[in-house]
């Protein structure tokens, strides 16, 4: 998979910096990488230095990429998740402050339903949930 020579990227875990670098020798299951310096998104070199890597066959398989779309659409895909994962922490959250008939009517007058930019999106989808278990009623259409 891996060969001398080849680009890979990266992003560094601490600075959320994105990496270019060539792999420079490999041995057993062992990659040294020389690091070019710091990309763009687009993988256009911003700046440059000089320090060298050393990682595993296994590792790199986690970590390096071998083109910049490559690590784009995974920051963009574990982004995502992360996001999801935070929406359905705070859609559960409020599901838990509803849990009599006199919650339910009062939630939306606590948060925002209809304000477009200013719509409370985690507080409706928990609304809707929370109108099923409790009325059997289901909101999901409207």
């Amino acid at each position: 998979m891996y060969k001398v020579g080849q680009e890979v990227f990266w992003q560094e875990y601490w600075s959320h910096m994105y990496v270019k670098g060539v792999i420079s020798e490999i041995n057993d299951d062992i990659l040294h990488i020389d690091a070019i310096g710091y990309v763009d998104a687009k993988g256009d070199l911003i700046s440059k230095f000089t320090p060298k890597y050393t990682i595993s066959h296994e590792d790199a398989d986690k970590r390096y990429f071998p083109t910049i779309k490559a690590l784009n659409d995974f920051v963009i895909k574990r982004d995502r998740e992360i996001v999801i994962k935070r929406d359905r922490e705070i859609v559960e959250s409020y599901k838990k402050s509803i849990n009599t008939i006199e919650d339910f009517v009062k939630f939306p007058l606590k948060y925002c339903f209809c304000g477009e930019e200013y719509t409370d999106e985690q507080a409706v989808i928990a609304y809707k949930e929370k109108a099923k278990e409790l009325l059997s009623i289901d909101l999901s259409d409207d």
